[in-house]
């Protein structure tokens, strides 16, 4: 597993930095992978679990938008999409899930969501 500081594009490098939130390796590169290759003017940081995240959610102002997987392991009911909403209320929140369902989509839209 990569070390956290090894993945972090900081502020300065980057004109827009993206948080993705992932607990997959896999699916965490390949998201990664797919943001970066959109534009040179993006920044990549990780976090592996929502504690992470909001430790890193901490700076405010540092990131312009989140990404962040629905199925990550801690986020039973949507408690950690809520606390991320709570710590970062004006940043947009992208939320990926592999589950296609309209209950679920309304539940992570009125969690914070955009």
């Amino acid at each position: 597993m990569e070390s956290s500081s090894n993945q972090t594009t900081n502020k300065e490098t980057s004109e827009r930095l993206v948080l993705l939130i992932e607990n997959s390796q896999q699916d965490l590169k390949l998201c990664k992978k797919a943001i970066l290759t959109q534009s040179h003017l993006y920044g990549v940081d990780t976090a592996a679990t929502g504690e992470e995240a909001l430790a890193k959610l901490l700076q405010p102002g540092k990131y312009d938008v989140i990404v962040m997987d629905y199925e990550i392991g801690e986020n039973e009911n949507g408690e950690v999409l809520q606390a991320i909403h709570k710590a970062a209320p004006y940043c947009p929140i992208i939320v990926i899930t592999r589950e296609d369902s309209p209950e679920l989509a309304l539940k992570i839209l009125l969690s914070g969501a955009s």
